[in-house]
């Protein structure tokens, strides 16, 4: 969506922050593709939530995303995204 609307990733920079200000939101996570095997994952938090960093605290949460998207997916029929086993 990015190239076809000719911007770059830093166009974007600052959005999941924005989502984050909405009222009643409290955690905001933006996921972008940078290339086909690399993605960007923006975690924004207020509240009640604490967003820590670093692969070791975001896999688990990494991976429950992944599930939970996978399951939709599946339940429409369609093919799950991630590694295939």
């Amino acid at each position: 969506m990015i190239e076809k609307s000719k911007a770059n990733l830093s166009d974007v920079d600052g959005f999941t922050e924005f989502v984050r200000t909405i009222q009643g939101v409290e955690v905001a996570f933006m996921i972008q593709e940078v290339s086909p095997h690399s993605h960007r994952i923006n975690f924004r938090s207020s509240g009640y939530y604490i967003a820590v960093d670093g692969t070791s605290a975001s896999s688990p949460s990494v991976s429950g995303m992944i599930a939970m998207i996978n399951y939709l997916r599946l339940s429409q029929n369609k093919s799950s995204v991630g590694l295939d086993s």
